[in-house]
Order: C-alpha cells, then sequence, then structure tokens
C-alpha cells in the first residue's frame, strides 16, 4: 500500500518584487555589486560587506560609490573620484 503526496509549497511568492532603492543608500544612481572582504585576511577583523555602485552616501558616511558595512555602521572606502563604477 502507498500514498501519494503533492510536494510541500512555501508560502512566499517566487518573483523578485520592486522595492524603494537600498535603505541607507543616497544619490541618484544605485548599488550595483556587493561583495564580502576580509580586511586583514585571517586576522581578528571581521568581515565587511562591500558595496559599489553611483550612490553618493550610505548611512552618516559620504562614500563616493563604495561603501564597507561592519555589522553596525557604514563607512566610505577611499577618497572623493569621478570615474563611473560599475560591475558590468
Amino acid at each position: 500500500m502507498g500514498a501519494w503526496c503533492s510536494p510541500a509549497r512555501a508560502q512566499c511568492p517566487i518573483d523578485w518584487l520592486p522595492g524603494e532603492g537600498h535603505p541607507g543608500v543616497t544619490g541618484d544612481l544605485p548599488v550595483w555589486a556587493l561583495t564580502a572582504w576580509d580586511p586583514d585576511g585571517a586576522g581578528p577583523l571581521p568581515q565587511r560587506l562591500i558595496a559599489g555602485g553611483g550612490f553618493q552616501g550610505a548611512g552618516d558616511a559620504a562614500t563616493f560609490g563604495i561603501a564597507a558595512w561592519n555589522g553596525a555602521a557604514w563607512s566610505g572606502l577611499g577618497t572623493a573620484h569621478s570615474a563611473t563604477r560599475s560591475s558590468r
């Protein structure tokens, strides 16, 4: 004797939905790329989330298109530059 069951399904839709941009990021252009970065390799500092794109600021920091999130606050990386940044 056997029983047939239909597969279980989650109640969440599988589609991406448009949003209001990226929270905490300011400027006319979006975040284009995200990656994890460990500033000291195997050292004691934790990894950071790096965001790159056309934005001008993140949180309270002026970021000029590249920013680091340490889990509590945003900071800029490097200095201002006028080149267009793209991960494409």
